[in-house]
């Protein structure tokens, strides 16, 4: 309805909208009046259900295929299909980024290498030695430590350093001996 008023606001021809009105080509079929009755009891004789029963038994498939016969005369055949070229194009891509990030990993360890090449790893023998030795050292540190800590006054500026010091090597020392614990590989600078 709205297009209909825009064609006429825009500017349609009166001559030609009274043309289209007034063709007989255009009626519609009049209203009925209303005195009219309808017609009642009007059947058809025909089964619709049965006639296209009947109808599509007796009809031929529909050829879904053009069967030339011979299918190597066919313009397809000894060609590669579009679908097997894309696959091969994204396989190759995907090859191509795992060689690279593979390529990136290497040279991440060779360069790791290098920045260590002067270092030693250390086996363990070696680090359960260093272990008891620090323990020993631990030891006797504390026993230092604790003939200064239980002074309730420090008298001396040098009584406060002592006991700095030695509480500064104790915890050295626990960090070391917790350094060797851990589990993994240990590298020494040589």
């Amino acid at each position: 309805r709205e297009e209909k008023r825009k064609s006429i606001k825009v500017g349609a021809d009166k001559n030609n909208s009274d043309q289209c009105r007034n063709s007989k080509e255009n009626l519609k079929p009049s209203v009925p009046l209303r005195n009219d009755k309808p017609i009642m009891g009007l059947m058809m004789q025909k089964d619709f259900v049965k006639t296209n029963a009947v109808e599509v038994i007796l009809s031929d498939p529909p050829n879904t295929y053009e069967d030339d016969g011979n299918f190597m005369d066919r313009s397809c055949y000894g060609k590669v299909p579009e679908y097997i070229g894309k696959v091969k194009e994204e396989l190759r891509q995907e090859t191509e980024l795992i060689d690279k990030y593979v390529s990136e990993e290497l040279d991440g360890i060779n360069q790791h290498k290098q920045q260590h090449a002067d270092c030693e790893v250390i086996g363990d023998d070696e680090r359960d030695n260093l272990k008891q030795q620090l323990k020993r050292k631990w030891d006797e540190v504390n026993r230092k430590y604790q003939k200064i800590c239980h002074r309730t006054t420090m008298d001396t500026l040098g009584d406060i350093k002592r006991k700095e010091a030695r509480e500064k090597e104790l915890r050295q020392l626990e960090d070391d001996i917790l350094l060797l614990s851990r589990q993994g590989p240990i590298m020494i600078k040589n």
